[in-house]
């Protein structure tokens, strides 16, 4: 059993060096810069906005595009407006023509 123990060590260690070679700018223990963090986050952050926009009518975001002139049920096409109330499931493929699914799935990336 020690043996495999150290096998599966030297292998993180290799890994994480062949990292350190192939990534520019690359930081021990996982730090990242604020643009890695950024670029990594954007597709999720804009998926949450849309959902919350189309499925939450009492949220920020909502009143956020809704003051810019932007309608976001109506530009899913949502034929009829879908609040969530905790009755359905946002993972359902069925509510708001798979566009719930499709947001959930996207801001997990």
């Amino acid at each position: 059993m020690r043996g495999e123990q150290c096998q599966i060590f030297d292998l993180i260690i290799v890994g994480k060096e062949r990292k350190a070679r192939l990534e520019d700018g690359y930081h021990d223990a996982g730090y990242r810069s604020g643009w890695q963090v950024l670029s990594n986050s954007a597709t999720a952050f804009a998926a949450a906005f849309v959902w919350n926009s189309a499925f939450a009518s009492g949220s920020i975001h909502t009143k956020i595009t809704m003051f810019f002139g932007f309608n976001l049920q109506t530009m899913l096409r949502l034929d009829e407006p879908i609040e969530y109330d905790g009755s359905w499931c946002p993972m359902s493929t069925v509510v708001g023509g798979g566009w719930s699914r499709f947001l959930v799935l996207t801001a997990l990336g």
